[in-house]
């Protein structure tokens, strides 16, 4: 018979330089593919791409206004972290590995516009904030964030999932019906 076992000590002892992960970052971490499964299953039908991102966050806007207050906290977090002040992308930018696939070059595009403050329609710039939290699910699960940086990665997933909790719950208060 398997017994339970402690995967994370198990996941530091995996890398031979003795990584010290926070448990603070595994939680974020653990929090957010809990929080992208509700938002994929709920808001994307299983199936979370562009276009399933962008009608999901139509559909919300149909049934609840959504507003710039809603968002504005998230949007300054990213512009910080991803652009200058003068506009221009910085490195970190590059990193959420956007596909070059015409829709995700699109919607890099539009990220784009939406950190440097040149777009200003909050319902697209909600679209353009879960495509940032896309690149995150992608960049998580397929291996591109390391795991042994992830203690860096914390409050990239405080912000996540708040932005997620934020947009489940407007689904929930107006359309959404949770199976148990």
């Amino acid at each position: 018979m398997i017994q339970p076992f402690d995967e994370l000590k198990w996941i530091m002892n995996f890398f031979s330089n003795g990584v010290n992960l926070k448990t603070e970052g595994i939680d974020r971490v653990r929090n957010f593919s809990l929080l992208w499964n509700l938002f994929e299953k709920y808001a994307c039908d299983k199936k979370a791409d562009i276009n399933s991102i962008s009608s999901a966050v139509e559909n919300i806007n149909q049934r609840e206004k959504v507003t710039s207050k809603l968002i504005q906290d998230h949007i300054d977090y990213f512009s910080k972290r991803y652009f200058n002040k003068d506009g221009t992308a910085k490195e970190q930018y590059e990193g959420l590995k956007f596909r070059q696939r015409q829709t995700d070059q699109a919607a890099k595009q539009q990220v784009a516009q939406t950190l440097s403050g040149q777009l200003k329609n909050p319902v697209e710039n909600l679209k353009s904030l879960l495509f940032i939290l896309y690149r995150f699910r992608n960049n998580l699960f397929h291996g591109e964030k390391e795991v042994i940086r992830l203690n860096g990665q914390i409050e990239n997933f405080i912000i996540a999932n708040d932005l997620l909790t934020k947009v489940l719950t407007i689904m929930k208060r107006n359309h959404l019906i949770v199976d148990n």
